[in-house]
């Protein structure tokens, strides 16, 4: 665990107030435990604390006494489409701005050796006990390997889709409560075409999985 408060007594007192203090002095050591990510800035956006995790998806440690690194450790930052994305539109930025909690937010980051990675983070504010924002956590996961995944089953669905839709018959699938889920347009002459759509208003009831008509 990398923390202003438990590691470097060279910070002075006035950097990080009271009650954020008090806060990683608590945490310290026990977001070790957590498989995520996680860090901590104060109410001006420095990063104030680490646990190793956030480091390793980071590919970096930041050395917090310099103080300057601001609303992430990450060496650069994207949205997910690629996009880049300024320090002050950094979801950490937008939680001190308007100091509600963020929820699954995506965005790809780099590391120092150019890899990628996208992460989910979970954002909160840090309060002390008149209510005034000390500070915020933020809490990321690597997806990557997910959204890889996510991105192979489209695929394969899409391959099928194009499977379907090249079928010399019209075809449609339904869902449990017999609700159209997809239809194809067979290459079939117009006069002679059964229309899937047809065919699937005629059995509104069905339970079928699929149902395919030639002719």
């Amino acid at each position: 665990m990398t923390s202003a408060a438990s590691r470097d007594s060279a910070t002075p007192q006035s950097v990080i107030s009271r009650a954020l203090q008090h806060a990683l002095q608590l945490s310290d050591g026990l977001l070790e435990w957590l498989p995520i990510g996680v860090c901590v800035c104060d109410a001006e956006g420095y990063l104030v604390q680490y646990n190793n995790r956030a480091a390793e998806i980071w590919g970096q440690s930041p050395v917090i006494a310099n103080r300057e690194h601001r609303f992430t450790g990450a060496f650069k930052a994207y949205r997910p489409n690629g996009e880049p994305l300024r320090l002050d539109e950094t979801p950490m930025a937008e939680l001190l701005e308007t100091g509600r909690p963020i929820r699954n937010r995506e965005l790809v980051i780099e590391r120092p050796d150019g890899s990628r990675l996208t992460i989910l983070a979970n954002l909160d504010p840090l309060r002390d006990e008149a209510g005034r924002l000390v500070g915020g956590v933020n809490c990321f996961q690597d997806i990557t390997a997910r959204k890889a995944a996510e991105r192979r089953l489209q695929q394969r669905e899409q391959w099928y889709r194009d499977l379907l839709g090249a079928l010399p018959a019209a075809l449609y699938t339904t869902d449990a409560d017999g609700r159209i889920t997809f239809f194809n347009e067979p290459p079939l002459a117009e006069p002679r075409r059964s229309s899937s759509v047809q065919m699937a208003r005629a059995f509104p009831s069905s339970r079928f999985r699929l149902r395919c008509t030639m002719k």
